[in-house]
């Protein structure tokens, strides 16, 4: 989880506790909204920005660091060939 999320996530608590319904949604909104654009894949690990090529098209893409799953666009696209992925 983001940190900048997590600290939205804990002020969104207080004011649930505090009562403060109005303010309690609003900032859960912004942290579900910053959580879904984060780099973050389902499994939990980190996304990378990456090309894929199609011919002579790139296409941008987010490739996860653990379990090798596309993203294009925010959507699950394909799972990467672990064994054409370059190791650093």
């Amino acid at each position: 989880m983001n940190q900048e999320v997590a600290k939205l996530a804990w002020r969104a608590i207080i004011d649930y506790l505090g009562g403060d319904m109005k303010k309690y949604k609003e900032l859960i909104n912004k942290a579900m909204a910053i959580y879904k654009q984060s780099f973050m894949c389902e499994c939990g690990e980190v996304l990378i920005k990456g090309t894929l090529k199609r011919g002579k098209i790139e296409i941008d893409i987010m490739l996860c660091t653990h379990c090798g799953q596309v993203y294009l666009n925010g959507e699950k696209f394909r799972k990467c060939n672990v064994r054409r992925v370059n190791k650093c």
